[in-house]
């Protein structure tokens, strides 16, 4: 690990470092030598002569990746001010010449004349060089009172001309001359007069900020600029969240936001200091694979460092489509560094996709990763002793929870090639409903359960296996349904994992609330066990999902249970404390023994990837060997379990020897076990990656319409291709409405999902409007004219056409599409609104009628920009909570709606669609 002669190196090798003051959503970093790394890290590659590749792992939702591009801007703008530094010089700013021309105008003027009907005496010529290119006459008025003035030379000489004080013909010829050298003397050492300025005349250390402005102010192309490809909705708002020293990043960088549009076009529009060359350009993600055609485009020569933000999910997202274009993307940065086109890529990750290194190798690409765990932040920072192990894995044996995933694993196998199979897209979501209830059992049977609902649901889940026993006609597929029908018994429903906090609490004494995180979203089960533990200890228990976004504020809890073992928790266990004491609740016949098939597996990799050899090469400090004490972090999984609760929970007619148990933790067959295979999700990636899924054209399928099957990251739809659903995109300033209807949807598209609400805003809102009383009282009034329109389009038979006419025999002239627009609620405030509701108010009886014509507009606006924030909030919502930026969520004017909306509102994105 690195010792504290670190600090000490940092700040005498970049002093100005020492100088960065740092604030992101109204908090200041603080200046240990965690956080003084990664500025470093980015001064030592932007400065140096290598061209790298590095993979950034941070914590999740790290302040420091977010500002790392900022970092690389300053080392820009350093480089430029070291460069000054260096050819500065007394030679460099010999002013003999100039002071030789202003003594020879000097000698022209006599020691005292008349100007302004007094005598003045001239006491020579001053110019500041650093302010101006004027030059100025010292005068000093000849009376009882001396007054001094410096009027400009030009000025005085125009003015001494008229009075005919001094013959200014000859002396305008030296002038002239004079004023040529001064403006070329001026202009070639602008950039000495601009260091002065920022070194002050005390001659101080120099901040930080003063370098940056230093950089703009002489508007120099930068030798290097970065273009970052990132989620545009999350930069934005980190762009007015980040301050450097007392000023808005904003106000300080030159930064541009690249926009592309659907016909391939390109522009760009200032974020930051206008009128000054940029130095950090970004763009969609979407978009990364272009990287080339953007610097062509744009003709961005100076670009030279290329950041690539959440490559996790890039990674991913690629991994489904088999790298089909990830090789050729490889390669280009290959190219390109050898020819020193790109010096340096960053790819930004989430440190528990630490195992994506491996793919990047497989591609050829040599990379300096950057991984830092929970013991070097400890180490790092000195806060205190380095424990052992940041959590406590405590196994509980549960022989029916191991028997039941056990035959459900193979059984959800079984019905995943089935789905994988089929055309019949009602088929294979019958089948995925089938298996998704599967899972949510067990996690249930994993965490907590309200035991008198739980065996009412296992014995629904196994009438409907049953029930598919006709069509999937295979002997094992009936064979596994009794099997899973047999473990129903009192022992079934043991409530281990519970036992086991409530033992941990009275054994230890807890005080406090304690957080119990699991994969059990069921709130009836939840309410069970949290009167249990308040029942048999006293205290309060928060549960949330192991996806919850406040599972990012942990810390504010003394204590976590975790009852899964699965997802991000594998491998971020390792690397990260989530808050004072962590516990991992397993079953030692079926999860220790993963647990440990991830600790051999994850642990060298870690301790690999975060080698300190590594860190000194990245940081050119190779040579620098006594800055580490120990190179590399050791793991030793003795120090990670604990047996001692595990005999405590059995049954008391069982007997079991504890050596026993622990042999037992390792009967499964944990090789063959995906790390994702406890969710769900991992079902949906299979089906994905089966070549077998494509989008069909045409089934045997039966029925009144024909259906469309949509695929997300963590579920599923099927509806009917003619249902409409809202869409937003990345690059959306204003959260304008865009609707679709489902045949029409492509990949990766990002749809609203609305389960409770047919999917359509607004039917949300006549939903919300019983809960936001401003909106309830604006909608009836805001509604009242579509009601009508409504009223006389079924009136006509429900034809769009005919509705038209209708409107254009009363002088309301727009198009088909126009008038379904309105009617399907896609546009809320028409252009004619006014005649819409003269034409409405004819009829006593409407709706219209009901309201002053301008109290419907006036409503009907106020609904419209309702329904934008809304729409725009929702999806943002979802874009912070996947970048655990919960301080920008917090921000949100309707975080309250939104959150109470969260269960059944969210944003997708479409992996895979199949048709009929």
């Amino acid at each position: 690990m690195f010792n504290r002669d670190l600090i000490a190196y940092i700040r005498n090798s970049y002093k100005e470092i020492d100088s960065l003051r740092v604030s992101i959503d109204d908090k200041p970093l603080k200046g240990t030598l965690y956080n003084l790394l990664t500025p470093f890290l980015a001064f030592t590659n932007t400065l140096d002569t290598h061209n790298r590749i590095i993979s950034f792992y941070t914590r999740e939702g790290s302040k420091q990746q977010k500002l790392l591009p900022f970092y690389i801007g300053i080392s820009n703008y350093y480089k430029v001010y070291n460069e000054i530094k260096e050819d500065y010089s007394e030679e460099s700013m010999d002013t003999s010449k100039l002071d030789s021309m202003l003594s020879e105008v000097e000698k022209m003027f006599p020691k005292s004349f008349k100007y302004l009907n007094k005598d003045w005496r001239f006491n020579g010529l001053k110019v500041k060089l650093d302010r101006n290119n004027k030059i100025h006459l010292s005068l000093e008025s000849i009376e009882r009172h001396p007054n001094k003035i410096a009027p400009t030379l030009q000025n005085i000489l125009s003015t001494l001309s008229r009075a005919k004080s001094i013959n200014t013909k000859e002396i305008l010829v030296k002038v002239d001359g004079l004023q040529l050298y001064l403006n070329e003397f001026i202009n070639s050492n602008k950039k000495f007069f601009e260091l002065d300025k920022i070194k002050g005349e005390s001659n101080s250390e120099v901040d930080i900020k003063d370098i940056v402005k230093l950089g703009t102010k002489l508007n120099v192309k930068p030798s290097s600029g970065v273009l970052l490809f990132t989620s545009k909705a999350k930069y934005r708002q980190l762009l007015k969240d980040i301050q450097i020293g007392d000023l808005a990043i904003t106000e300080q960088f030159p930064i541009v936001e690249i926009k592309i549009s659907r016909d391939n076009l390109f522009s760009i529009k200032s974020e930051g200091v206008d009128n000054v060359e940029p130095i950090i350009y970004y763009c969609s993600s979407e978009y990364y694979l272009g990287w080339e055609v953007i610097l062509e485009e744009l003709n961005l020569n100076h670009v030279n460092t290329l950041i690539f933000d959440d490559f996790d999910f890039i990674i991913k997202k690629e991994s489904r489509n088999d790298f089909a274009d990830f090789k050729d993307f490889t390669e280009e940065l290959k190219v390109a560094q050898s020819n020193s086109v790109i010096k340096d890529v960053y790819f930004l990750q989430k440190d528990y996709h630490f195992n994506y290194n491996s793919i990047l190798e497989n591609f050829g690409l040599e990379t300096y990763p950057w991984l830092i765990n929970h013991k070097e932040r400890v180490s790092l920072n000195s806060r205190g002793v380095i424990e052992k192990s940041s959590f406590t894995t405590l196994p509980v044996t549960n022989s029916c929870h191991h028997d039941y995933w056990s035959i459900f694993k193979m059984l959800s196998r079984q019905l995943t090639e089935e789905i994988s199979s089929t055309n019949d897209i009602n088929y294979s979501s019958e089948l995925l409903n089938v298996v998704k209830t599967g899972y949510q059992i067990f996690d249930r049977l994993n965490s907590f359960f309200d035991s008198s609902l739980i065996k009412i649901d296992y014995g629904n889940y196994i009438e409907k296996l049953t029930e598919l026993v006709s069509r999937i006609n295979y002997t094992s597929y009936k064979n596994k349904v009794e099997d899973l029908s047999k473990l129903i018994d009192n022992r079934f429903f043991f409530q281990s994992k519970v036992s086991v906090i409530i033992n941990v609490i009275k054994r230890l004494e807890l005080k406090g609330e304690i957080l119990i995180i699991s994969k059990n979203d069921n709130k009836s089960d939840a309410k069970n066990a949290k009167e249990t533990i308040l029942n048999e200890t006293g205290l309060d228990s928060i549960f949330l999902h192991l996806d919850d976004t406040a599972y990012l504020n942990t810390r504010k809890y003394k204590y976590v249970f975790f009852l899964t073992y699965s997802g991000k928790i594998t491998k971020s266990l390792f690397l990260t404390k989530y808050c004072k004491k962590q516990f991992v609740i397993l079953n030692s016949k079926m999860e220790l023994g993963y647990f440990k098939y991830c600790f051999s597996k994850f642990t060298p990799v870690i301790s690999d990837l975060s080698d300190f050899d590594n860190k000194l090469l990245l940081l050119n400090l190779e040579n620098q060997e006594y800055l580490v004490d120990n190179n590399k972090i050791e793991f030793n999984v003795d120090d990670y379990i604990d047996h001692t609760y595990d005999i405590a929970n059995f049954d008391e007619e069982t007997e079991v020897d504890k050596d026993e148990i622990v042999e037992e933790s390792n009967v499964e067959d944990v090789d063959s076990i995906d790390e994702n295979e406890f969710d769900f999700s991992f079902v949906i990636n299979k089906i994905i990656r089966n070549n077998n899924f494509k989008l069909n054209e045409g089934s045997s399928i039966s029925g009144n319409s024909a259906n469309t099957l949509l695929l997300f990251e963590d579920g599923y739809l099927r509806v009917p291709q003619t249902k409409f659903f809202y869409l937003l995109n990345d690059g959306s300033e204003t959260g304008s409405d865009i609707k679709k209807r489902a045949s029409e949807l492509k990949l990766n598209d990002k749809i609203f999902v609305m389960s409770r609400f047919n999917d359509d805003f607004n039917e949300l809102l006549n939903y919300l409007k019983d809960k936001y009383k401003k909106l309830n009282k604006y909608h009836e009034a805001s509604s009242s004219w579509r009601t009508d329109l409504i009223s006389k389009y079924e009136e006509l038979g429900g034809y769009i056409t005919s509705l038209n006419r209708f409107l254009s025999s009363n002088d309301i002239h727009v198009t088909n599409p126009t008038v379904d627009r309105w009617v399907t609620g896609l546009t809320i405030y028409p252009d004619c609104l006014e005649k819409l509701i003269d034409l409405f108010k004819k009829d006593e009886f409407s709706q219209t009628s009901g309201f002053e014509k301008e109290e419907i507009l006036k409503a009907t606006d106020w609904v419209a920009k309702f329904r934008t924030k809304l729409h725009k909030q929702i999806y943002l919502y979802h874009v912070y909570k996947n970048h655990g930026m919960t301080h920008q969520i917090d921000e949100l004017e309707l975080k309250n709606i939104i959150e109470r909306l969260n269960e059944v509102v969210s944003v997708k994105e479409i992996l895979m669609i199949q048709q009929e």
